[in-house]
């Protein structure tokens, strides 16, 4: 799914008075492959990197892999980061934030800590050069495995590699922070004649011992509340927020509607009321997204729009669905969806 915010304007490098051209990554494996001849560049000395497709399993058997893991080294407290490689272009909605969730609820399996301790011992002593770091920071007395089993029984942490950094993706790391670390390292790759130069902001740290004190980030204002958002997205989208929210009152009887924050909900009844609560729309510059709450086993959705989403607005019962519109012509079957989730809110209802 494809998102439509601002973009950024396209910059070249000068360099010994030649001109290099941003590169447009088309798999996920090309920035990884260019970062992994890197590593200690863009990750840092006092780093160890892992290029292993680690299998992450949640208490609930939902498995995710990893592209790779990195252990980083300090004498106050040394820390795993799980890393994962990212394409702006990819639908971070519905992709990357799963992804991420994914490997936070992981993280707090035992089983999952245990593979992944032994797995990193593994290769340490698989790898002469690995080692040799490893025993250089440890000492000559502490015991490795041990060691490995003190760092994952601490907060971890998650490493996002891309391309391009992207409202989204801050939007997304945003709210991962209660639940973990999430640091994000964009990577740009310019070419000229088979020449290549990257631009990147290295994982570093003293940077990440400053975190702590870094000073309160100012968003603006179409981000901190609706009314703010529909002023600042284009005027097609601004009607057709109007439009679907006319038609919906129309044909969806004894519903009522309201901001929160920088979304828009709608409830079945009375406004507040979660267990009502059956659709949300969010705001991008020339688009609507929204998300709705359907009862899985009775949804159609025969054009393939919406994606599943992981509980975001609706946590428990039934299933998250998005999709997105940006015309008129796409209201109809917008509606056809939405009407789902109302009904399913109805059902919910009158069985109470």
């Amino acid at each position: 799914m494809e998102e439509d915010f601002e973009e950024p304007h396209s910059r070249v490098l000068f360099v010994d008075n030649e001109i290099f051209k941003p590169y447009e990554y088309q798999r996920e494996e090309e920035l990884e492959n260019r970062v992994s001849k890197l590593v200690k560049s863009v990750f840092g000395p006092e780093t160890i990197y892992f290029d292993i497709r680690q299998r992450m399993a949640s208490r609930a058997k939902k498995i995710n892999v990893t592209d790779g893991v990195l252990l980083q080294l300090r004498k106050e407290e040394s820390k795993l980061w799980v890393v994962e490689h990212e394409l702006s272009s990819h639908d971070l909605y519905g992709h990357v934030q799963p992804q991420v969730l994914g490997f936070i609820r992981s993280l707090r399996n035992p089983q999952t800590l245990r593979d992944v301790q032994l797995a990193l011992y593994e290769e340490i002593k698989a790898d002469e050069t690995k080692e040799k770091v490893f025993r250089e920071f440890l000492g000559p007395t502490t015991d490795m495995f041990f060691f490995l089993d003190r760092v994952l029984h601490r907060k971890c942490g998650i490493v996002i590699v891309i391309d391009e950094i992207t409202p989204q993706l801050t939007e997304i790391c945003e709210d991962f922070a209660r639940y973990a670390d999430v640091k994000v390292i964009e990577f740009k790759t310019y070419q000229r004649e088979g020449k290549e130069i990257y631009h990147f902001s290295p994982f570093t740290v003293e940077e990440e011992a400053r975190a702590p004190e870094r000073e309160k980030k100012e968003y603006p204002e179409y981000r901190k509340s609706w009314k703010a958002g529909l002023e600042w997205v284009d005027a097609d989208t601004r009607a057709l927020v109007h439009e679907l929210t006319q038609r919906l009152e129309r044909e969806l009887p004894g519903i009522t509607h309201l901001p929160k924050h920088r979304w828009y909900y709608f409830y079945k009844r009375e406004p507040r009321k979660y267990e009502s609560l059956f659709a949300v729309l969010l705001l991008a510059k020339r688009k609507i997204h929204i998300r709705i709450r359907v009862d899985p086993s009775k949804f159609e959705d025969r054009l393939n729009l919406t994606t599943q989403y992981k509980g975001w607005f609706f946590k428990t019962r039934g299933e998250e669905r998005g999709f997105s519109i940006s015309k008129p012509d796409q209201l109809n079957y917008a509606l056809e969806l939405i009407k789902q989730a109302y009904d399913y809110a109805q059902s919910r209802r009158d069985r109470k």
